[in-house]
């Protein structure tokens, strides 16, 4: 008998399994190890925005009033808008030296620093033989800069001056001023003479101040110290030197004044008010400065407030206030002082700050051995932020003590200035170990959670003060700016979605930031040369359903270290002209609690996105080595995309990434396919 040999019984076929996660704006989350945080979170990602359940890769910023290539004198610090109640207004703009005040009709930053005016430049100078002088519309303040022509015969000396009424610069300590040549020019070949001798005469007192080597057909902004400002107060002249023979040039001058350059650093940070039509400004070293708007005119001493300066100014209970006060070379750092009823007068006055009402008064009761660092209205009430503690500012309408303080919240406080945002009814701010909510009350609201250990492991302990905040409407974003512990300026951010909570980061270079808001849309006038314009003529990049275009768009200025000031622009993918690297990763994924022991055949990639292009790479060692990436290219519309690849691993992390200059993309859904695997293989 013959024995049927048994049928041997089929293995079950393994299936392939998928994991599908919808909405991808969860954020960063570095409180969890990255296999156990949630399925939408991401253990790093940069330049990023996430909101409406997608993440896109960050949009870019443009040049601003022609900074790239006329930059500011020194690191932009401040922004602001100074708004007259005549509907007048003007950008300010300040940098650790000078103040700028812009002129929208030329999209010049013109030069407003505390000063004498020497100079304007409006009408032709006086010449020596082979020079002609004439004025062109090319100009950095006014209606004309004056044009030199220096004949190829000119060898040296005296090539034209001004001369004018007697003028006491004494009080000054530098000569401002814009040039430009038409050749290249070397360090010391040209120097601006102050004389007061006219015709730019050396028989009286007079200083030559070399001017720096000069980039062809480039304007330059120049500051020259003077060696000794004091003996200048009767100036006659200003001229302009050859000392070494050029050959024939053209070089341009305009806004020639005599100014008291800003001193300080990144740590002395720039606060403005505006009261009764005046801006007012401090550094947080005396005296404290105002500009009315007259006119091309620069800033003025407040009178009253020669020996003043301040850390925070603001307008409570119908006063003008100064908050962590210098007064004559000494430090308050407790100090609320305050101005009469009806604030500043116009122009300011010395009784001002003496006459009844007015006054100031120490919190060391309230504040211990604390000091104040910021202060912001809070509905009906200021909120005046130590460095360990906050207390409220009541308004109690008395003439001889119109307010009243009071603690509210012990131990927590702000170190950074300028590392708060007023959103109006809450302030979110950088403390010293996390990121604060206060509404109010004696309690506030910790949002740094998911990347709190992250921020404080990475941002420079003694440069934290140099960190700021900014609240940018168009995303519903607060970006707080810090220096890493290898730099001493802000060079990174972390993003915080007020709808979504999430937390993302990036890559920017910032040192100041404002916002500003066009009163009067462009028209076919200013946008061209005149209304001759044709459209041929018109810049071919424009957006004409731009809201940029619009009157009141709001526009987010950002300073840099090199005089620069970026605007934030939704419509360029760059960083005025460099490519943005934005990348997210998912978090690291596992088929089963016992992924340890377990390897896992990951097999497909599915995702849903929009854009351009796409790099796509994955990772099985959490992210420290990457698979050579994998472009797929992006359609305009909504496009479900497949990626086939073969991984054996325990884990598995993928990144999504585009580095390429004009290209964006967006995504909402990603699934991932795989084939549960077993022990087999691990040690």
């Amino acid at each position: 008998m013959i024995r049927q040999p048994k049928t041997q019984p089929k293995l079950p076929k393994t299936r392939r399994q998928y994991q599908s996660i919808y909405g991808l704006d969860a954020g960063l989350d570095y409180s969890k190890a990255t296999t156990a945080i949630g399925d939408k979170f991401t253990p790093n990602c940069d330049e990023v925005l996430l909101r409406f359940d997608t993440v896109a890769k960050a949009k870019g910023a443009t040049w601003f009033a022609g900074t790239d290539t006329v930059p500011l004198d020194g690191t932009v610090m401040h922004i602001d808008q100074f708004y007259k109640t005549t509907g007048a207004d003007k950008l300010m703009v300040h940098t650790t030296k000078q103040a700028y005040a812009y002129n929208s009709t030329t999209d010049i930053l013109e030069c407003v620093t505390r000063g004498v005016v020497v100079e304007d430049c409006e009408d032709v100078w006086s010449v020596n033989a082979n020079v002609t002088a004439d004025v062109t519309t090319d100009m950095r303040k006014g209606d004309k800069s004056l044009e030199l022509t220096i004949a190829a015969g000119f060898t040296t000396g005296v090539a034209a001056y001004e001369n004018f009424a007697s003028l006491d610069i004494s009080a000054t300590k530098q000569i401002h001023f814009y040039i430009r040549s038409s050749i290249v020019v070397a360090s010391g070949n040209l120097k601006i003479r102050i004389s007061e001798q006219n015709a730019g005469g050396t028989g009286a007192t007079y200083e030559d101040l070399t001017i720096p080597a000069l980039v062809a057909g480039v304007w330059t902004e120049v500051s020259l110290d003077i060696g000794t400002p004091g003996n200048f107060n009767a100036l006659l002249s200003v001229s302009l030197v050859v000392v070494v023979d050029n050959g024939a040039c053209v070089v341009d001058l305009d806004d020639v004044l005599a100014v008291v350059e800003r001193t300080g650093d990144e740590d002395n940070v720039i606060i403005s008010e505006i009261m009764n039509n005046q801006y007012i400004e401090s550094n947080g070293i005396q005296p404290l400065a105002y500009w009315d708007m007259s006119g091309t005119n620069p800033m003025k001493v407040m009178i009253g407030g020669e020996l003043l300066g301040a850390k925070k100014m603001g307008k409570y209970g119908e006063r003008f206030i100064l908050f962590h006060v210098i007064d004559n070379g000494t430090v308050y750092p407790q100090r609320v002082k305050w101005t009469i009823v009806g604030g500043l007068s116009a122009p300011p006055e010395a009784e001002d700050w003496t006459d009844p009402g007015s006054g100031d008064v120490d919190l060391e009761s309230v504040m211990g051995v604390d000091f104040i660092n910021g202060a912001e209205k809070l509905g009906n009430h200021y909120v005046i932020y130590g460095e360990r503690s906050v207390v409220l500012m009541d308004y109690t309408g008395k003439v001889s003590k119109p307010y009243s303080f009071y603690t509210q919240v012990s131990g927590i406080g702000l170190p950074a200035e300028r590392g708060i945002v007023n959103l109006g009814n809450e302030h979110i701010f950088l403390g010293w170990d996390d990121i604060y909510a206060y509404k109010g009350g004696k309690d506030v609201i910790r949002l740094g959670g998911r990347i709190r250990k992250e921020l404080f492991k990475i941002v420079a302990p003694a440069y934290i003060n140099r960190c700021f905040m900014v609240f940018v409407e168009e995303t519903d974003e607060i970006r707080l700016f810090y220096p890493t512990t290898a730099d001493t300026l802000p060079t990174k951010y972390f993003s915080y979605n007020l709808e979504s909570r999430s937390w993302a980061r990036g890559s920017r270079s910032y040192t100041g930031f404002g916002y500003y808001s066009k009163t009067n849309a462009p028209t076919w006038n200013t946008i061209g040369d005149n209304e001759n314009t044709t459209w041929n003529e018109m810049p071919q990049d424009m957006r004409w359903d731009d809201v940029t275009l619009e009157a009141l768009a709001p526009i987010n200025l950002f300073g840099t270290s090199g005089g620069g000031l970026h605007q934030d622009d939704e419509t360029t993918n760059n960083i005025v002209g460099v490519a943005i690297d934005g990348f997210w990763e998912t978090k690291d994924w596992i088929a089963s609690e016992r992924y340890r022991s377990t390897i896992t055949n990951w097999k497909q990639l599915d995702f849903e996105a929009r854009g351009d292009t796409m790099d796509i790479s994955y990772s099985v060692d959490q992210g420290v080595t990457w698979s050579t990436p994998v472009t797929r290219t992006l359609t305009s519309v909504w496009t479900n995309y497949k990626y086939d690849f073969n991984a054996n691993s325990p884990m598995i992390r993928f990144k999504f990434r585009n580095a390429v200059l004009g290209e964006t993309w967006e995504m909402r859904e990603i699934q991932i396919g795989y084939i549960p695997g077993s022990d087999r293989g691990i040690g």
